[in-house]
């Protein structure tokens, strides 16, 4: 919530915390945490908003976004994508911070 808090209040958008968005855990296999990181990925394609702002672990959006858009990319620490909704969906931008 700290993350995306400001940023959210500055565009209207509500911000939900959902278990979903969290990392691997520590006893979670890698194929249980792909299912669940492509079922959250499914469920917002069924709730579209105009503006989704998403903010989890540098694990998790790999994997989101492959299932989602097919690219294979590492994220690093501060870095963010933006992700254009269309059919299908595709990678509009990946931005990294630099070292």
């Amino acid at each position: 919530m700290e993350t995306v808090g400001p940023l959210g209040d500055l565009c209207g958008v509500e911000i939900k915390t959902l278990a979903t968005f969290r990392e691997q855990g520590f006893f979670e296999s890698h194929p249980r945490f792909r299912t669940r990181t492509a079922r959250a990925v499914d469920s917002l394609q069924r709730d579209l908003s105009p503006l989704m702002i998403i903010c989890s672990h540098g694990d998790w959006i790999p994997i989101a976004m492959e299932h989602l858009t097919g690219a294979r990319l590492r994220l690093k620490k501060g870095g963010w994508i933006q992700v254009e909704l269309t059919s299908p969906p595709r990678l509009a931008s990946l931005r990294q911070t630099l070292p």
